[in-house]
């Protein structure tokens, strides 16, 4: 609502007083109106502040909160002055008395607005704005000069070096408020437009890296499908060449190897799909209460056998007491089956893969350790990410590097966690925490 027409609503002037008003002005301006009103003393200073006051509630600026302005003035009476309007009218004041003074003040609280004195000692006000406006951090602040000086040409020299307005003084309080409002909501919409700028910058770069994600997930596609599909195709080309006079054995070991060619497809595009699914949410997560020692033993039995078929060893230490945890329990299948898998590839010979299960207050702790080469500091976080494989996993096995990324996600979406330590200075180990309560559990599909 304009500043004449709330006057009229609030009974503080006529309709007749304001059409007069803006006759001898020839409708100016809204925003002095309320000074020419004064000036025929239709209405009180006293009244209009307080009309002004209620409009200032429906001001833009107010979405932005309450506004910090510096005053700038060497005129002690005349800071006390502006200082005691400002906090009247809802905003904090902050006063320096010169210009050196008050650039630390901006280093230390950047201010929403600044008043601005031009005739000052140590530093006058205009090389005060001339720094302010020069800096590309500061530039957006608005600056208001004021000063006793009434001459046009420092007006314009102000105005050009980047002053928002200029106030002759003495200047009347509804001044003030007026050029304060104006000035405040400027800031409110450069601070919108600044916000909406880093938004832009923050989703053009979620862009790039979803791009350089989808080029490399291109050249991982093609690069680990490759090979398997050449050996495939190479092995039947052979066995068409030579199907008169081959060998029963090595047709075996021909039928063999594209065998585990065709697994190592279905399971990598296996994953490619799953991680998918886990990611859009539309794989079903069904949690439930799971008994660990019934959970565990089938398991453990068939890490066992695959591990002793490999000549490594593999221990169990359950729970001391009878535990449930919540869970999917086939993604918990899953997730422990990768890290066992991962356990099996980079470890030595003749040596041990651990699975240990702790209870805690709330949380089961589920661990699989194995000896090997120690994951740096610095990957810890990285090999859970997709695609990323060490420069000593690449070199031990190769893997699809979709697999740690797989357990991540799906612990994340049971509503737990996933790391890696090292244990014992000789050990990788791979925790995954679950809660053992469902109201504990933090996730939608609980």
């Amino acid at each position: 609502m304009k500043i004449g027409e709330l006057l009229v609503k609030s009974k503080y002037i006529t309709q007749v007083q304001l059409d007069t008003a803006l006759q001898l002005q020839g409708r100016i301006n809204d925003k002095r109106i309320g000074e020419i009103l004064v000036t025929l003393k239709a209405i009180s200073e006293a009244d209009l502040m307080k009309c002004l006051s209620s409009l200032s509630n429906t001001n833009r600026f107010s979405s932005c909160g309450k506004a910090n302005i510096l005053v700038i003035d060497d005129d002690k009476s005349s800071c006390d002055l502006v200082k005691h309007f400002i906090n009247k009218i809802g905003h904090s004041c902050v006063i320096a008395n010169d210009g050196f003074a008050a650039l630390g003040e901006i280093s230390k609280n950047e201010p929403d607005m600044i008043l601005l004195d031009i005739q000052m000692p140590k530093m006058d006000g205009r090389e005060v704005l001339r720094i302010i406006k020069n800096d590309k951090l500061l530039r957006h602040i608005p600056v208001v000069m004021i000063s006793v000086i009434d001459d046009i040409d420092t007006v314009v020299c102000c105005i050009k070096n980047g002053a928002d307005d200029y106030l002759p003084k003495p200047f009347s309080i509804s001044l003030l408020k007026a050029r304060i409002d104006a000035c405040l909501e400027k800031k409110c919409w450069i601070d919108n437009e600044r916000q909406l700028y880093k938004e832009l910058i923050k989703s053009y770069d979620a862009l790039k890296k979803a791009e350089n994600t989808r080029d490399t997930f291109f050249h991982m596609v093609v690069h680990d499908l490759k090979n398997p599909l050449a050996n495939i195709l190479s092995a039947t080309e052979l066995i068409d060449s030579t199907i008169e006079s081959i060998d029963k054995e090595f047709l075996q070991k021909l039928s063999l190897n594209m065998s585990k060619s065709i697994k190592y497809v279905l399971t990598f595009v296996d994953s490619i799909l799953d991680i998918s699914k886990l990611e859009s949410n539309t794989m079903p997560v069904l949690l439930k209460d799971i008994n660990i020692s019934e959970f565990s033993t089938e398991l453990c039995e068939q890490f066992k056998l695959h591990a002793n078929s490999l000549g490594k060893d593999f221990m169990f230490n359950r729970a001391r007491e009878a535990v449930t945890v919540v869970a999917d329990e086939k993604l918990l299948l899953r997730v422990l089956q990768n890290l066992f898998s991962n356990a099996l590839k980079f470890s030595p010979e003749k040596s041990s893969i651990i699975l240990s299960v702790t209870a805690c207050a709330k949380n089961i702790i589920f661990k699989v350790a194995n000896e090997g080469p120690l994951i740096p500091d610095e990957y810890k976080t990285r090999i859970f990410e997709k695609y990323f494989q060490t420069d000593q996993n690449k070199l031990a096995c190769k893997g699809t590097g979709l697999g740690l990324t797989f357990c991540k996600i799906a612990v994340e979406l049971m509503g737990g966690k996933i790391w890696v330590e090292k244990e014992q200075d000789t050990r990788n180990c791979f925790k995954v925490l679950l809660k053992k309560d469902r109201k504990c559990v933090n996730i939608a599909n609980a």
